[in-house]
């Protein structure tokens, strides 16, 4: 899976923006329009460090199926 930055917002006073980017496999949007605050120049890591737990959480989820019982 890959983030894809689609739009950003000024940089303001205190030195951040607004980053909209979407989680995309391949082709596929797996999330879309998720925002994230940094300075510009972490914005890049900080995306990464939201799609690496998106990933792994999104891996389990996946293989919680409907119906499962817990005892």
């Amino acid at each position: 899976m890959i983030a894809k930055i689609t739009s950003k917002s000024e940089l303001t006073l205190n030195l951040t923006q607004h980053f909209v980017f979407d989680i995309l496999d391949g082709d596929t949007p797996i999330l879309t329009s998720q925002v994230v605050e940094a300075v510009p120049s972490n914005a890049e890591a900080e995306i990464k460090s939201h799609l690496d737990a998106f990933v792994a959480e999104y891996e389990v989820s996946e293989s919680i199926e409907i119906g499962t019982e817990i005892v």
